[in-house]
């Protein structure tokens, strides 16, 4: 395993303990969960050292990620095979913009060592349709979980403070339809991992699962939902947050949160330009950062007085496609909006409730 600065916090007794110590003390589980901050490189570099060290500890690790959808389980069990290439493999599974960087090294691993991999998340599409109609909508469909639940509880409460922050006055039945979708992708992956185990029963291996914090934090999200179809399973939460100091975290900054904290340092800064910037194009608007995985941008606010104010858009619409380029993340927004210049006249794909609408919005100077 490679050598990996790591400042781990056991929250059951507030000490710090080394990698070795950790590892041993997961490797008593059935299920580990792993919290991430999907754009962390750090924390991503933790989540590989958690892979190899436990795979030490316990010969037959099962890997199961948020990251690649139920769907798209028999293009990676080709993949790991090698009955098909990286670039089918990219082709085929709806791979994240960060696959290259944050989590191939994962699943070179998982290959390389022979590991199963559970392609565990709900369809995209799917909680699409959930975030707008429901979770009836999708009932009895093929990879929709067998039964899912969203009820009025705490994590619910943290659901709804979280996405409050980014879509403002949104309506509450707005809110309850993508807490519905979230907590379908919650109940997929739990019954991922609970049909896994079911179907190995001759094994008893330790299921390593990746997700975002909020999915697994408090041993709320997915990690109530595996335990409630499993209820014997041993199981243990590992945040990776990421501060400014890492090496001034104590435990109860994260009373509550996990069983361990592996905290990373934030992402260095981005250097400062040697020439003066010239300004940039700006559409004035906040996106939402906790909006999930579908395409697009989901506005959390917009700037007052700026160009999408002037133009129409809404917290709550989400960006599709501008000038005719479609937007598969914020990233990619950030990138075709550095191709623009301010002034620029540009149309705009934007998603309302059901509706799809064009809109044309003169772009105005970036504020950041």
């Amino acid at each position: 395993m490679e050598a990996v600065v790591a400042i781990i916090l056991s929250l059951a007794t507030g000490a710090r303990i080394e990698v070795a110590d950790l590892m041993g003390q997961l490797a008593a589980n059935d299920v580990v969960f792993v919290g991430e901050e999907h754009d962390n490189r750090a924390g991503h570099e933790a989540e590989l050292a958690l892979l190899q060290g436990l795979h030490a500890e316990r010969k037959d690790v099962v890997l199961s990620l948020e990251m690649i959808e139920r769907d798209c389980q028999g293009t990676l069990n080709d993949w790991l095979a090698g009955r098909i290439n990286d670039e089918q493999l990219a082709a085929n599974a709806r791979l994240w913009p960060n696959h290259a960087t944050d989590y191939a090294p994962l699943l070179a691993y998982a290959k390389e060592h022979k590991l199963d991999v559970i392609a565990s998340n709900v369809p995209r599409p799917m909680a699409k349709v959930v975030s707008e109609a429901g979770a009836s909508a999708v009932a009895g469909l093929l990879h929709s979980p067998r039964r899912t639940t969203a009820d009025a509880d705490r994590y619910r409460d943290r659901f709804f403070e979280q996405m409050k922050e980014h879509m403002g006055s949104a309506g509450d039945e707005r809110l309850l339809r993508f807490y519905a979708a979230q907590c379908l992708k919650d109940d997929a992956m739990a019954e991922s991992i609970a049909d896994w185990l079911a179907a190995h029963p001759a094994r008893k291996p330790l299921v390593l699962h990746m997700a975002g914090r909020f999915h697994v934090e408090e041993g709320l999200g997915t990690v109530a939902r595996l335990l409630a179809r499993r209820p014997l399973a041993r199981t243990a939460v590992v945040l990776l947050p990421s501060v400014e100091k890492p090496d001034a975290a104590k435990a109860e900054d994260f009373t509550g949160a996990a069983h361990f904290v592996w905290v990373c340092a934030q992402n260095p800064p981005k250097a400062a330009p040697v020439e003066e910037e010239k300004p940039r194009a700006g559409l004035g608007i906040m996106p939402d950062y906790a909006a999930g995985e579908d395409p697009g941008v989901l506005i959390g606010s917009v700037v007052p007085e700026g160009a999408a104010e002037k133009a129409g858009l809404r917290a709550g619409d989400r960006l599709l496609a501008l000038d005719g380029k479609r937007l598969e993340n914020v990233r990619g927004y950030m990138a075709v909006l550095a191709e623009c210049k301010p002034g620029q006249q540009v149309k705009l794909l934007v998603e309302r409730e059901t509706v799809e609408l064009t809109i044309t919005a003169t772009l105005g100077v970036s504020r950041r």
